[in-house]
């Protein structure tokens, strides 16, 4: 809100009251009357009531600002504006021109007095100033801000006079330097622009300025010309430094240009202490002579010092005398040097070494290295002393306590080493007659040893004596002497027939015409040569082993140990690469390799159709290509395999074949089919050892003859086939499918009966229950461990329980047949679900090995084996018996058959096994042998 709007808020509410009032009471009264006219009226009325009351406002106001001294409010010129556009004269309004004089006389000093806030101004300009602001003040009072602001600044550029000239009169009372007449500088030049140009004071101090000026432009001019010289003498030196003295008066110490010339003319000083310095470091104090070398060296620097101080300097002429000496020196040893040279021809004498090494070594000190004819001469003088060192070397094996013997060719040419060595005085008179001595003797010695050659041009063994003397004589006088050449090719026959006979020591093949060797040997060295007679005996050893060997290579009984020993004697004498020990080494480590593995078919059980043709492939091997029908051990095996091939198929067999697990074969019986498994004539170890657990003190482990086969039932007797025979099944658990289910709660009296009745209800049968013998054996299945269980199973309750029913998991009840795993000979149940009776009376078992045929007697309790459902598990193992009355009937009691082999005749001898091993060679064919097919395939 500016300062009319301040002004004019009463007026212009007391003028709305004073209109508003008479505005409502002439609306009072208009409410009377009617008409146009009369409210024309009133408009016109209200509007001149408006402009008079807005004419008087404004002139209160603008007569409160303008008509007093005080400053010009803001919005003046407006209000004046709208004043003339309501006084009824306008701009001619008297009040209008008068406030509007004043106000522009105000603006016009404002805009004068501008000049005041800008730069400095001079007397003459701050004296009109002060003028303008008296007539300022005089129409808008003290109270103005402007005219403080200004009157402030005319106050300061006074005080800033004053300053100003107390600081340039400090300077008269000192000697001006640089640094002052810089500073006074920018003194001068602001006073300048705050007093008239012809000031007395700032005339004086300008006119020293200039003064000064002058002054140091001149003695600058004298000193310049350092800057461009790059060598300076000692007399210029001296003449630069006055005129750096006068300047100092001028200019301060840390001036920059002080600073470089005073260091440039340090440095020429300097320089020739640092000169004299550098040259006395290489050549000394006082040289006598000074070497090229050195001379090169401070070429340069003698140069620079001379050009400063002059030839006439005590240290330069004493320096030019050196090299002067020096070079007259050089050149004497010089011509020493070439006339010692000169007259060696090659080897200087051994008195010159010393002079000519002196000469050569000075001369050296003061010339450059690397003079190609020092370096001739430095070689001349190493070689000369390395020749002579040399000979001496040389000659040192004719020293009387050297023993090495002095060849023919080193005799020649020490002969002349001596001479060569005596004519430069390189060795005394009396060591070169010690000397002669030797090669004297060692002449004698080598005719010596050319007589010890004779025997060689006889037929006689060749001795280590001869063979010495030959090597030295071969040493002495080289391969080109006539009788070195004789013994040398009588040599080279007898170790080449040494050598190539030699391959009987070597281990080597004997080489086939070894009878004609022996010839030629012994034509050389005649029939006693000890090494010859050594050779005809090993000779003799070696055709004894391959006499004895020779029987490999025929079909015939092989003995292990005759081969063995003839094969350790062959390595020995001929070694592994001979080739008919390769051959024999090869078949007897297959006829080893072949019966090993037959060996172990006593231990077998059953075989799979894989494993009898691999032995039979093995035997027919045996027999057709290495050893025989002869050997006792194909013989054993081919009985064994005759057993294990089984017997013709039985009468009573429907089916058969054979599996994984070994042969097999099927009945028709009244229950329903059953299958049996074949276990062939065997040993077995029954009970248990000490360490197993669980064990009973019944349980004595002992071996046990079974020279039977028989068939074996696959599972425990069914209630199907029970109740078929015996009319009625006494299970206590019977089956909604009993030929799925073991029959139970029979004693060992009922399974009499039953078997009875099994064979007379099927003819040639020859049904029995086990022998106590029989069942351990079909339970082990080969194994000793005392369950026959999966390669991944452990022994205890969940292992034991993938091949047996048992307390832990049968549920309190018999299970199904074949629910279990089935063990190694493909039979179920033997460990668990019910436990079988077998056909012995309980007793010990034998203390010894005996043949077991018929059951045990001699008590009237039977066996329980292989636990059953109710047992734990513990009580499942293949040793675990349990003796029971012959009358007891028990849900936990069952039995199992066996059958007797019916082998079609004699029992297995091998015979048919040779037999068709010896038909290896033919083709394959196909034949009927004992009731059974079987398929025969050619071994290309």
């Amino acid at each position: 809100m500016n300062f009319f709007q301040r002004h004019l808020l009463p007026i212009a509410a007391a003028a709305l009251l004073v209109v508003g009032g008479g505005v409502a009471g002439g609306y009072m009264w208009l409410s009377k009357r009617s008409g146009e006219k009369l409210q024309a009226e009133l408009a016109a009325q209200e509007r001149k009531n408006v402009a008079e009351s807005k004419i008087a406002r404004l002139r209160q106001t603008l007569a409160a600002a303008l008509d007093n001294i005080a400053p010009l409010p803001d919005g003046v010129e407006a209000s004046l504006d709208e004043l003339a556009n309501y006084a009824p004269l306008g701009s001619k309004d008297p009040d209008v021109l008068k406030w509007r004089t004043k106000v522009d006389e105000v603006r016009v000093l404002q805009t004068r007095l501008a000049a005041v806030d800008g730069a400095s101004l001079d007397l003459a300009a701050r004296q009109a100033a002060r003028k303008d602001i008296q007539g300022y003040l005089g129409k808008v009072g003290g109270d103005d801000v402007s005219a403080q602001r200004w009157q402030k600044r005319l106050n300061e550029l006074d005080t800033e006079e004053a300053r100003l000239r107390t600081a340039a009169a400090s300077f008269d009372a000192i000697d001006l330097k640089k640094g002052d007449r810089e500073r006074l500088a920018p003194i001068l030049v602001s006073l300048g622009a705050l007093v008239p140009a012809e000031d007395a004071q700032l005339t004086k101090w300008n006119a020293r300025a200039v003064e000064f000026d002058a002054k140091l432009a001149e003695r600058r001019a004298r000193i310049a010309p350092l800057d461009q010289k790059t060598a300076i003498t000692e007399r210029e030196r001296a003449v630069f430094a006055n005129a750096l003295a006068d300047l100092k008066v001028l200019i301060d110490d840390n001036d920059e240009d002080m600073r470089r010339w005073s260091a440039k003319l340090d440095t020429a000083s300097r320089r020739v202490a640092t000169l004299r310095e550098q040259i006395t470091a290489v050549v000394g104090q006082a040289p006598d002579l000074i070497s090229k070398p050195k001379h090169d060296q401070v070429a340069d620097k003698l140069t620079a010092y001379r050009e400063a101080m002059g030839d006439e300097d005590p240290f330069a002429k004493d320096w030019l005398a050196a090299i002067a000496a020096a070079e007259k020196t050089a050149a004497g040893c010089r011509g020493r040097l070439e006339t010692f040279a000169t007259q060696a021809q090659g080897l200087l004498p051994n008195g010159v070494l010393g002079p000519f090494e002196s000469n050569l070594r000075q001369l050296e000190s003061l010339i450059h290295q690397g003079d190609a004819q020092v370096l001739e001469w430095d070689q001349l003088l190493r070689d000369s002393r390395r020749q002579l060192d040399q000979l001496r070397s040389d000659l040192a094996v004719l020293e009387p306590t050297d023993p090495r013997p002095v060849t023919a060719a080193a005799q020649a040419d020490l002969t002349a080493k001596l001479a060569r060595l005596a004519g430069k005085g390189g060795i005394d008179n009396e060591r070169a007659d010690v000397y002669r001595v030797r090669l004297a003797e060692e002449a004698k010695r080598i005719a010596a040893l050319r007589e010890a050659l004779a025997p060689f041009a006889r037929v006689e063994p060749v001795t280590p004596a001869m063979r010495s003397a030959y090597e030295r004589l071969l040493i002495d006088v080289g391969r080109d002497d006539a009788e070195v050449g004789r013994a040398t090719a009588k040599l080279i026959r007898v170790d080449d027939l040494m050598h190539r006979i030699g391959a009987i020591d070597r281990k080597e093949p004997v080489p086939e015409d070894l009878d004609r060797l022996f010839a030629a040997y012994e034509a050389q060295v005649g029939p006693q040569d000890p090494q010859l007679l050594a050779w005809r005996g090993k000779v003799l050893r070696i055709n004894e082993a391959r006499s004895a060997l020779a029987v490999l290579d025929r079909r015939a009984p092989f003995v292990a140990e005759a081969v063995g020993a003839g094969l350790a004697t062959l390595r020995e004498l001929v070694g592994e690469s001979d080739r008919a020990y390769v051959r024999w080494k090869a078949k007897a480590d297959e006829v080893a390799r072949l019966k090993a593995s037959l060996a172990r078919l006593p231990a077998v059980l059953a075989q799979s159709p894989a494993a009898q043709e691999a032995a039979h492939a093995e035997l027919r091997r045996l027999v057709t290509a290495l050893i025989g029908t002869e050997d006792e051990d194909v013989q054993a095996a081919a009985r064994r395999q005759q057993e294990l091939d089984g017997p013709p198929r039985p009468s009573w067999a429907v089916d058969g074949g054979r599996d994984a697990y070994g042969l097999w074969a099927a009945a028709d019986l009244p229950g329903g089919r059953q299958r049996f498994r074949f276990v062939p004539p065997t040993r077995v170890v029954v009970g248990s050892p000490d360490s197993e657990a669980g064990r009973d003190s019944d349980e004595l482990a002992v071996e046990l003859i079974l020279p039977r086969a028989f068939w074996i039932q696959e599972t425990e007797v069914s209630q199907a086939l029970w109740s078929a025979l015996m009319g009625r099944d006494p299970s206590r658990f019977p089956a909604r499918d009993p030929a799925t289910q073991p029959v139970e709660r029979i004693s060992w009296d009922d399974t009499q009966a039953f078997v009875a009745a099994l064979n007379g209800a099927a003819e040639g049968l020859g049904a029995r229950l086990p022998l106590e013998a029989e069942w351990e054996l079909a339970a082990r299945a080969g194994n000793a461990a005392p369950w026959n269980l999966p390669a991944d199973a452990v022994p205890d309750a969940d292992g034991v329980g993938k091949v047996a029913w048992t307390r832990e998991n049968a549920g309190g009840t018999p299970r199904a047949l074949r629910a279990r795993l089935p063990n190694g000979l493909g039979l179920f149940d033997l460990h668990g679900n019910v436990a079988e009776w077998v056909a012995d009376a309980y007793g010990p078992w034998p203390t010894s090995t005996v043949t077991v045929e018929a059951p045990a007697a001699g008590s009237d309790s039977r066996v329980l084996r292989g636990g059953s459902w109710g047992d734990a598990w513990t009580k499942t193992r293949a040793a675990n018996r349990i003796p029971a009355k012959r009358d007891l009937r028990t849900a936990y009691a069952g039995c199992r058959l066996v059958l007797d082999v019916d082998w079609g005749g004699a029992a297995p001898d091998g015979a048919a096994v040779l037999a068709r091993a010896e038909q290896g060679a033919a083709k394959a064919r196909t034949f009927t042998f004992g009731g059974w097919r079987v398929k025969l395939e050619r071994d290309e």
